[in-house]
């Protein structure tokens, strides 16, 4: 049952074990007819009783109303949508065990900018997102933030890129690994070594760049000495 600013769920748990045993009680609830975007459960609320062999305990969850509202951004406040909400004792999210309809009055025109309506053109994605889309940054010329991935627009660069794939697909065949070098830019080489600098991730831009012969001379003249032992 609900009042003005809570919602008060009672849950009535027997063990019918031999044995004396814990169970936590999850607290979910669901608007199927939402219109915005929800998440299809949303954990509210729980508590963790312990029974010993054949006792029966009722145990009351209270949920604050508050848990239950959204951010509408047509009046800049949180809102509590109107609806016939489902509230569902549970073991888990995938193991809900009671559950209960319960209609709680509230905005009947909730707003959000996360609606439930595809924007399937550039144009309406623009009027969704409020604000100009950004201009997709061109790969080519290299520079520092180029990624791996990146590398392969150009033929010298899908020779690195197509090497190292082959080298984390020996070593590591879980892709793991190898998705996030892919996702790393050049400057990252800076951890690669103690002696490459700025100044060399810039002159190994140029060379993938084409600028071979002046790139490889400033490669060498940019790397720190070998630390004497």
């Amino acid at each position: 049952d609900a009042d003005e600013h809570t919602l008060h769920v009672r849950v009535t748990l027997t063990n019918t074990g031999a044995y004396a045993a814990r169970e936590t009680v999850q607290i979910y609830t669901s608007l199927p007819e939402s219109r915005i975007v929800r998440p299809v459960l949303e954990l509210k609320g729980f508590t963790t009783v312990f029974l010993e062999p054949g006792e029966t305990r009722t145990v009351t969850i209270i949920i604050p109303l508050e848990d239950l509202k959204y951010y509408d951004t047509g009046v800049h406040q949180r809102q509590l949508e109107e609806g016939n909400y489902t509230v569902y004792a549970a073991s888990s999210s995938d193991d809900l065990r009671l559950s209960q309809r319960i209609h709680l009055a509230g905005t009947e025109t909730p707003y959000s900018v996360l609606k439930k309506e595809i924007a399937e053109t550039e144009e309406a994605f623009t009027e969704l997102y409020g604000h100009p889309l950004p201009v997709e940054r061109q790969a080519h010329p290299f520079h520092r933030n180029t990624t791996i991935y990146e590398l392969e627009i150009s033929r010298f660069g899908r020779f690195i890129h197509r090497t190292i794939y082959r080298w984390f697909r020996h070593h590591d065949p879980q892709d793991i690994v190898h998705s996030t070098v892919f996702e790393s830019p050049l400057r990252s080489m800076l951890m690669g070594s103690t002696r490459f600098t700025w100044k060399t991730v810039d002159a190994v831009a140029d060379l993938l760049n084409g600028h071979i012969a002046g790139s490889l001379g400033r490669i060498l003249r940019s790397l720190k000495p070998k630390k004497r032992s």
